[in-house]
């Protein structure tokens, strides 16, 4: 199994993994996902966005997309949210995603973030698995 670990630019393979982010998004929340693609290419185009790809003989298996910018309060300080991590489910457990997130840290500390954050559905014992502690409650209401 060769898997080709890739930066590259969301804008030019958009059309070709959007399916595994509406896969990703219907495995958590069970609905479908529309992705404000014009969004992410504008966040790309100024630096702030990261996006890994996983491929496995040449075909789109991964993907880790993450968000790094100055924090609202101190711009000397980057913070990065994770997006969205996702392995297709014929290849997980291979050691895919730990992989990935070696990757995306390595670069992450290259551009002088320290902290990286990620939102999971309540109680999803997930982001422990993956290294994340807690940092803070993020609280939602329903409109």
């Amino acid at each position: 199994m060769d898997i080709i670990f890739t930066w590259e630019s969301l804008e030019e393979v958009f059309d070709e993994f959007s399916h595994l982010f509406n896969n990703h998004y219907n495995e958590i929340f069970g609905k479908e996902l529309e992705v404000d693609k014009d969004t992410f290419v504008s966040m790309e185009r100024t630096g702030a966005l990261f996006f890994l790809t996983a491929r496995q003989d040449g075909k789109p298996s991964g993907y880790y997309l993450t968000v790094a910018t100055p924090t609202v309060y101190n711009n000397t300080v980057v913070e990065a949210r994770d997006l969205g991590i996702y392995v297709i489910p014929a290849l997980r457990k291979n050691g895919i995603t730990s992989n990935m997130q070696e990757i995306m840290d390595k670069e992450l500390k290259e551009v002088g973030v320290d902290t990286v954050l990620v939102s999971y559905p309540y109680k999803s014992s997930i982001p422990v698995k993956a290294g994340y502690t807690m940092k803070e409650i993020l609280y939602g209401r329903e409109l």
